[in-house]
């Protein structure tokens, strides 16, 4: 993945053990997180059932990283269980979830959330993107 590399870094060395990414649809989010986090458990649906079963498991296991990506949309009563988990997490875990925009969910989440947003690329990135894409021509008009 091209870019983000500050916050490569950042994630990967971030103590707090509940971060929100921030960042809009298709922005690389994913992609992100599977290269800095690469054994982490992923939970692809942010339904009640699937955060019970999140906690469920983040008390049987140690030191893991969790991964829920989307969750704006995510129901009430399942923002309330993730809300018991971030308040108390278990066992070492760090729980990471994306989200596009972090007013799409509680107050009482963010307040315990180490929020992080994705960054937008630099021209060098961009430059070196669309040199290797072999668009030598479309980078002249985009810069």
């Amino acid at each position: 993945m091209i870019g983000q590399s500050e916050l490569k870094r950042a994630l990967a060395n971030e103590p707090h053990s509940f971060i929100l990414l921030e960042g809009s649809k298709y922005s690389g989010r994913k992609t992100l997180l599977r290269e800095v986090f690469p054994h982490a458990v992923w939970f692809d649906d942010c339904k009640v059932d699937t955060v019970r079963k999140m906690i469920e498991m983040a008390h049987r296991v140690y030191d893991s990283v969790f991964i829920m990506p989307d969750i704006d949309d995510m129901s009430l009563s399942a923002k309330n269980a993730i809300l018991k988990l971030v308040e108390e997490p278990p066992n070492g875990n760090r729980f990471i979830m994306t989200i596009e925009n972090v007013d799409n969910t509680l107050a009482t989440i963010r307040s315990r959330a180490q929020i992080k947003k994705m960054q937008c690329y630099s021209q060098e990135e961009l430059n070196t993107f669309l040199m290797g894409s072999g668009r030598e021509d479309f980078t002249n008009e985009i810069l």
